[in-house]
């Protein structure tokens, strides 16, 4: 037997069950951190059956993501420090703090480290940037002075300072923002148009900011046009 064909059934079979776990995880949770986590599960299953399928008939377009349904949420990059810290005074200033975000190639650090090569010219550069495996350590670092401030989306921002108001606050926004959607192969645009026009109808209705709220915390304003990734369609 082929080997192609002996890991096609294991492959598509773990595939539907991590994509079932992610489905759970969505519609059973509220908590934003794990709605995240849950939809990168989902979208890593559908990695894996394009993949499997692509090595089954011998085809790449299976590997090779480049079609863009329309975005259904928008996550800034911000930075936080510790409620009432004055040493942080804003983003646009950030020269003698010690930031931490998570390990790159997270889009946070990215965008926080070309915002401070950025900054470097003004002598207003971060001194350093400390990485983190994950946002929970990040949090308790600033929780406890080991650093001066944290980036992360606003997405993930909002839940931390949901469960602690009295320990966070928002410097403010760096870079330009995320926008969160799904993916199809370059030869399905007839699904990406599909799916497009359903997100579009329930954000045009109502329905998507409602559903943003649950998910959230709070509502994001979802364009038609300008969320694509470059060399993308």
């Amino acid at each position: 037997m082929p080997e192609s064909v002996s890991l096609l059934g294991p492959s598509l079979g773990l595939s539907a069950i991590l994509f079932s776990l992610g489905v759970a995880g969505v519609i059973l949770r509220r908590n934003a951190i794990i709605l995240f986590v849950c939809i990168e599960l989902m979208l890593n299953a559908v990695n894996l059956s394009f993949i499997a399928l692509g090595r089954h008939f011998g085809q790449i377009n299976g590997q090779m993501y480049v079609i863009f349904v329309m975005a259904v949420a928008a996550a800034e990059v911000a930075i936080m420090k510790r409620k009432g810290d004055s040493k942080v005074k804003g983003v646009e200033d950030l020269s003698g703090l010690s930031i931490g975000g998570p390990v790159p190639p997270s889009g946070p650090t990215s965008v926080l480290t070309n915002y401070n090569e950025g900054q470097k010219a003004s002598s207003k550069a971060a001194d350093k940037i400390v990485h983190f495996q994950g946002d929970p350590d990040l949090f308790l670092a600033l929780a406890n002075d080991q650093i001066d401030a944290a980036v992360e989306t606003t997405l993930v921002i909002a839940n931390a300072m949901k469960k602690q108001p009295d320990t966070f606050e928002v410097v403010g926004t760096i870079g330009k923002p995320f926008y969160i959607g799904w993916v199809t192969r370059p030869d399905d645009k007839g699904l990406r148009d599909a799916l497009s026009a359903e997100i579009r109808k329930m954000r045009d209705s109502g329905e998507l900011p409602k559903l943003q709220e649950k998910w959230f915390g709070f509502k994001m304003e979802i364009p038609d046009s300008g969320y694509l990734p470059p060399n993308s369609q």
